[in-house]
């Protein structure tokens, strides 16, 4: 049932009824729950293609959980994936960032960073985004420092092993 709702999703995508393709992710999703498949790889799908509809569509609070879930899976079904995976991790800094959770958005832009420097040359236009967004988070925390520091956590920073066992920099001297 989940993997039909998707396909109709899928369709109605192409044929450019978003919003009614959204619905047909969302009743896939709900299906899945209702009677979890050991097949994860359909989980995956839904999250990706609901999450990203979300995503594309500004309803970042609504993506945010999905893309997280997301990036969790991957680790554990295409582990070897990690470019994709930190275009994900930038999806998710993105979502964080448009709520304004601008230090959940740093950690998903540093582990993104992490995961690319691993595979990609740094000329290349991922890498490049990637910075670009975690240096405009790091500009708005700057400029918001009294208010950064008392955030509450996020989704992000609530997940603690997700986050912390993903590759971090090491750290430098501060600024």
């Amino acid at each position: 049932v989940a993997s039909a709702h998707t396909n109709l999703g899928i369709l109605r995508g192409q044929l450019s009824q978003a919003a009614e393709g959204v619905r047909c992710y969302e009743q896939g999703l709900a299906a899945y729950r209702a009677a979890p498949s050991t097949d994860k790889e359909v989980f995956h799908n839904l999250l990706l293609l609901l999450g990203m509809a979300y995503f594309n569509s500004q309803r970042h609070a609504e993506a945010e959980p999905l893309l997280l879930n997301l990036v969790e899976l991957r680790k554990e079904i295409h582990p070897t994936e990690e470019p994709r995976t930190a275009e994900f991790w930038n999806y998710l800094g993105i979502a964080c960032q448009a709520q304004g959770k601008l230090v959940d958005a740093q950690s998903c832009f540093r582990v993104a960073g992490t995961l690319l420097a691993r595979h990609l040359p740094p000329e290349h236009a991922l890498r490049k985004q990637v910075a670009s967004n975690a240096a405009h988070v790091e500009q708005q925390l700057k400029a918001a420092a009294p208010a950064a520091a008392s955030q509450p956590a996020g989704l992000i920073a609530e997940s603690g092993p997700l986050v912390a066992s993903a590759p971090q920099p090491a750290a430098g001297p501060p600024d």
